[in-house]
């Protein structure tokens, strides 16, 4: 209150009208609400650029977790088939006979590879120089 009256007095002595003093809050109230907008529309800004990053780091972990996933089971796969092996040297080290481990080696086989439906064992001849049917085995209601 002391400032208007303060300011109406100074209109007066130096011949201003008085009645621009009613279009001051007016004139106050646009400044700040035009400074207000400002500020608003930097802190907008901000945030969107905050929150697009947030949202390429979301993308970016995705991306990281899909290939990890990948990996362990890519992993998995390699554990099995390592375990087929260590299952077949197991079977290896209990079987003396020259036949049965033949006959392991082709089922071991066909058991790791799988992608036919006959499994084939050949030796060669070192002194005739030629190949010989060991051990045949033919998978019969083989099921994809």
């Amino acid at each position: 209150m002391a400032a208007f009256i303060f300011m109406y007095l100074l209109f007066v002595k130096h011949g201003i009208n008085p009645d621009i003093l009613y279009f001051l809050p007016f004139l106050a109230s646009i400044f700040a609400g035009y400074k207000f907008a400002d500020k608003f529309f930097i802190l907008d800004q901000n945030y969107t650029v905050k929150i697009e990053k947030i949202d390429e780091n979301i993308n970016l972990l995705k991306d990281k977790l899909n290939e990890a996933r990948e990996e362990v089971e890519y992993l998995k796969r390699q554990h099995a088939r390592f375990s087929n092996l260590s299952d077949i040297m197991e079977k290896f080290s209990s079987t003396l006979s020259v036949n049965g481990v033949i006959k392991n080696i082709v089922e071991s086989a066909y058991k790791i590879i799988g992608k036919s439906e006959r499994a084939i064992f050949f030796s060669v001849d070192t002194i005739k120089q030629e190949l010989g049917l060991t051990f045949s085995k033919k998978i019969m209601n083989r099921r994809i």
